[in-house]
């Protein structure tokens, strides 16, 4: 299994478990911990709501990689809109076909992406499991 993008990766676990910031209009403001879960959600592949960003952990994977080139949060963005999620997200994490399968689906919680961020910064496979395809 080639070596996963372990900078990528931390990047996007940081992002994840740290949403506390309203960050779509290019603005930082704290916000209380009752709305951080409008910016991250499994089933959705990137959309802006009232309360801000709302992408899966693959559309964030685009956006960390597109501020890492140095682009804006605005270009970030735009490139998420214009990007196939899971298959661009699994090549820039370098990720394999079957374990980007379990680590992208869309029932996994926090819990889990952080396990098996875990693994596969280990050099390991994610298991199959019973939300797993």
């Amino acid at each position: 299994m080639p070596r996963i993008n372990e900078h990528l990766m931390l990047k996007l676990m940081s992002r994840l478990r740290n949403l506390t910031k309203h960050e779509w209009e290019g603005a930082e403001k704290t916000l209380p911990s009752d709305r951080q879960a409008c910016f991250w959600d499994q089933n959705v592949w990137g959309e802006q709501h009232e309360c801000g960003t709302f992408a899966c952990a693959a559309g964030w994977t685009i956006i960390e990689n597109a501020l890492d080139e140095g682009h804006t949060f605005e270009v970030a963005k735009e490139i998420m809109s214009r990007a196939d999620y899971s298959c661009d997200a699994r090549h820039l994490l370098k990720m394999s076909q079957e374990n980007a399968n379990r680590f992208f689906h869309h029932s996994n919680t926090m819990d889990k992406l952080t396990e098996y961020s875990e693994l596969l910064l280990d050099g390991k496979d994610i298991p199959i499991t019973a939300n797993s395809y």
